[in-house]
């Protein structure tokens, strides 16, 4: 499974059984959270291996919260839209619970990336943060950047 992290204020995890691909993933966004992946660019390459049906999408609440949080706070979304991504992410995703608490790096909302990995059972996390990139490894889930995971799957 892995773990494509929406934002740097949240993140999931894919599961990809079969198909020669990682068991799971966790991927993490760009650093501007309220723009669209670009057609034909990594982030939609990723989300379209979602829709295939080639991973599966794993997401926590408290990472829907705060991607929520950032669109309406940095990118003056209306209710109107965060419900449209509240019902787009938990269709996409499946939504896991924390069952234990992360503190391996400075900043939080990277260790809920960590957390939803873990609850998930991810394999690899995909992310463009340099400081979770140095980890290299967090229990046994690879952490990877974005263009290796393409590269992967």
């Amino acid at each position: 499974m892995w773990t494509f992290n929406l934002m740097d204020a949240g993140g999931g995890a894919f599961r990809s059984p079969g198909h020669g691909l990682p068991a799971s993933t966790c991927l993490r966004t760009s650093r501007r959270p309220g723009r669209r992946p670009h057609p034909g660019g990594r982030a939609a390459a990723a989300l379209k291996a979602v829709a295939s049906g080639r991973a599966e999408l794993i997401i926590s609440k408290p990472i829907i919260r705060e991607v929520l949080d950032v669109l309406a706070r940095k990118f003056a979304r209306d209710a109107e839209a965060l419900a449209r991504v509240a019902v787009f992410l938990a269709d996409l995703a499946e939504v896991v619970t924390r069952r234990l608490k992360i503190e391996a790096l400075g900043d939080e909302p990277d260790n809920r990336i960590l957390e939803c990995a873990v609850a998930g059972q991810a394999d690899m996390i995909v992310t463009g943060d340099q400081h979770t990139l140095r980890l290299d490894e967090y229990r046994g889930i690879r952490i990877v950047s974005l263009r290796t995971f393409l590269e992967t799957v």
